[in-house]
């Protein structure tokens, strides 16, 4: 299952002589690298204060109600992301080495260097990990301001900076933690409809789901939560419920026929076993790792 996340605006405790938001706007670079791996959901925050004054207008009489979205359709996000901007700038007195023939020589200048630390909850378990990610460019002697006065941050411009090479590295390494901790587990199917003796499956050709693959399903264990603080503690043992053998595929869903079994319901997991040749020829299109 795709993990879906939220990334607040991160705290800037950097300095920094120019008027950049570095806070949002490093929020927004890792967003857009989270959507563009592939890996992970992301539902915005930024603006929920302007979507939600949107929805409330709407259940205002007044208004036609033709076209009111629907309430209760907002996505929950399992886990959120905030970050800090801890360094973000040039440092003085860094260096360069090269060779020349057999002349071992350093040049004098600046290094640009950008840390950010990044902090994931788990919203269900209240877990919270934390790291730091640093990234570096060698940056001549020129002055900040001179270098980045007319440069927007985020934009193509800034990424041929040494500041914007410093901190695409940063971000590559925060996103690929971000995929260790919390999308790297394999992908299982979820039920998303039941009608009589059919069921069907959040995933289809995006997932490598196969006519004839056959599935498990099981019921989730319930939470057990500590009486003194409301944490959860962990689950109870899974239930088997019963068998499908999968149908037909969609491109993001399948149908599914119900071999054995009973008390299906819409958001129990399932447990791929073998495809009808045995194997499933790799991992699919959207399975992690």
């Amino acid at each position: 299952m795709t993990p879906v996340v939220a990334v607040e605006s991160f705290e800037n405790r950097a300095p920094f002589p120019l008027r950049w938001d570095l806070g949002e706007g490093m929020a927004e670079q890792l967003t857009a690298a989270l959507v563009r791996s592939g890996r992970f959901e992301v539902v915005s925050r930024a603006s929920l204060g302007s979507v939600l004054d949107e929805l409330e207008l709407q259940r205002d009489p007044r208004f036609r109600s033709q076209g009111r979205l629907e309430p209760g359709r907002l996505k929950n996000a399992r886990y959120l992301v905030r970050g800090t901007v801890v360094d973000f700038g040039h440092t003085a007195g860094g260096g360069l080495h090269f060779m020349r023939g057999l002349v071992r020589g350093r040049t004098k200048g600046y290094v640009a260097e950008v840390t950010i630390t990044l902090g994931v909850i788990d919203i269900e378990t209240r877990e919270e990990r934390s790291a730091s990610f640093e990234g570096q460019a060698w940056a001549g002697e020129a002055g900040v301001e001179a270098v980045y006065g007319k440069v927007a941050f985020g934009g193509s411009a800034f990424y041929r900076t040494p500041l914007g090479h410093a901190t695409e590295e940063a971000i590559w390494k925060a996103l690929h933690w971000l995929v260790e901790q919390v999308a790297s587990d394999s992908w299982q199917p979820l039920i998303a409809r039941v009608e009589s003796d059919r069921v069907y499956l959040n995933g289809g050709l995006d997932r490598g789901l196969q006519v004839g693959e056959e599935l498990e399903v099981f019921a989730p264990g319930e939470a057990i939560i500590d009486p003194a603080s409301g944490d959860i503690l962990g689950h109870t043992e899974e239930r088997r419920l019963g068998r499908l053998r999968v149908l037909s595929v969609e491109d993001r869903f399948a149908v599914a026929e119900i071999v054995d079994g009973e008390a299906f319901a819409v958001g129990q997991s399932c447990r791929r076993l073998a495809a009808p040749d045995g194997e499933r020829g790799g991992s699919g299109a959207g399975d992690p790792g």
